[in-house]
């Protein structure tokens, strides 16, 4: 008996050896399986990585422009193409989205270095774009240009203006990224809408969409920063006046410059009214209520005109006015327009364009606007004025009015 027990003894010891030997198999071959699933997790990361920054610095991929749409023309043929209008939407039939990519791909980078981006989407033959500022905190700055028709015509060039395209994987719905927009926590804020621009020359109006597109050039674009310029002539040609508009932009800015160059190349004198507007539209698209003037050292609750001092600002401020029982609640952000270069003649808070009422309180509920002009301007054979202007938004401020940035140009 003992020794059937000594070798079942033995018999058992040996089968825990080969138990224990099988399981330390498993775990080694488990453990290669899952190393190997690392390592294969890391590659596909490494080179997807490098493919959407291969698609977005040499071949300009952006989260504007990486959508492609296929829409059926007029012939009834299938075209594709990366940029809709959205007249166009109707034609639709399906699109390859890969906006979405670029932009977390943008984003992530942003948040790794601690740096803010610029992605910039222009069209030089088009005359039409965006710039996005995308920021590490997660915020984001972005402002589009000539991406609105009018009834009569289209814009073209470095005006302010329309919604992000149609694919875009930002583009707010409610029209919050429509000219100039501010998102944070995810939320859309509406700060400055299409410029109401109009060059008077006698009894007439030019108005954006009547000046001839000569082209556009990005003279400068990295992540830190951007310079764009737009050219254009006056449409009557016996006035041989030109308008070169260049816009530039830095990563980390609360605004942009703009600076408008008018030049007579003719040989008689020119004499004309330039004006600058808008009704902006702020904190909430397609909403005046709410919305304020204010400059330095006061606040316009009424119609009114403020007296311009050089490299003044004014704007509007989502505060609620008093004037008509507004209330609070409203957003808080502001947004400034500041002149740079020469001083206007005059700036007003109005509800149209009409006429100024200082009794009257600013009460429009999609009409609150600011108008800046520059009265009996001329210019001789060969000269040229430049208007810069510095167009952005305040941030809000615990006490008292609204914090705006410090302008480089200033």
């Amino acid at each position: 008996m003992k020794v059937v027990s000594l070798g079942l003894s033995e018999g058992l010891k040996r089968m825990g050896g080969d138990v224990e030997g099988m399981k330390n198999g498993s775990n080694r071959k488990l453990f290669k399986v899952l190393r190997l699933s690392v390592i294969i997790f890391l590659i596909f990361i490494i080179l997807s990585y490098a493919g959407i920054y291969i698609l977005h610095n040499l071949f300009d991929f952006t989260s504007s422009n990486a959508v492609f749409y296929f829409v059926k023309g007029s012939d009834g043929r299938i075209k594709v193409t990366r940029d809709l209008d959205f007249d166009m939407a109707d034609n639709l039939l399906f699109m390859v989205d890969m906006s979405g990519v670029i932009s977390k791909f943008l984003e992530m980078t942003a948040a790794a270095k601690s740096e803010s981006m610029l992605d910039v989407t222009w069209d030089e033959n088009s005359g039409k774009g965006e710039v996005k500022d995308i920021r590490p905190d997660g915020t984001i700055f972005s402002v589009t240009f000539s991406r609105f028709r009018e009834s009569d015509g289209n814009t073209y060039g470095l005006f302010i203006g329309g919604e992000l395209p149609y694919g875009d994987f930002h583009r707010d719905k409610e029209g919050g990224t429509s000219g100039i927009g501010y998102m944070k926590d995810k939320r859309w804020y509406h700060i400055w809408c299409a410029a109401n621009e109009g060059f008077i020359l006698k009894d007439s109006v030019f108005l954006p969409k009547d000046w001839i597109y000569l082209g556009s050039k990005v003279l400068k674009m990295a992540n830190s920063e951007v310079l764009i310029e737009s050219r254009h002539r006056f449409p009557i040609r016996n006035k041989k006046l030109f308008m070169k508009r260049v816009f530039y932009m830095k990563s980390g800015w609360d605004y942009v410059i703009l600076s408008i160059t008018f030049a007579n190349r003719g040989d008689k004198p020119l004499s004309y009214t330039y004006g600058y507007g808008d009704e902006p539209w702020l904190g909430i698209s397609s909403y005046s209520r709410g919305d304020i003037g204010w400059t330095r050292d006061r606040i316009f609750q009424h119609e009114g005109y403020l007296t311009p001092w050089p490299k003044g600002y004014a704007g509007y401020w989502d505060r609620g006015n008093d004037a008509v029982k507004e209330g609070r609640g409203f957003t808080n952000i502001a947004n400034f327009i500041q002149w740079l270069s020469i001083t206007p003649s005059e700036v007003y808070f109005a509800n149209d364009f009409k006429s100024v009422d200082e009794t009257r309180p600013l009460s429009s509920l999609d009409n609150r606007l600011i108008n800046i002009a520059w009265a009996d301007q001329s210019l001789q054979p060969g000269e040229s004025r430049t208007y810069t202007l510095a167009i952005g938004m305040a941030k809000p401020s615990s006490s008292g009015f609204p914090v705006k940035p410090r302008v480089e140009l200033e």
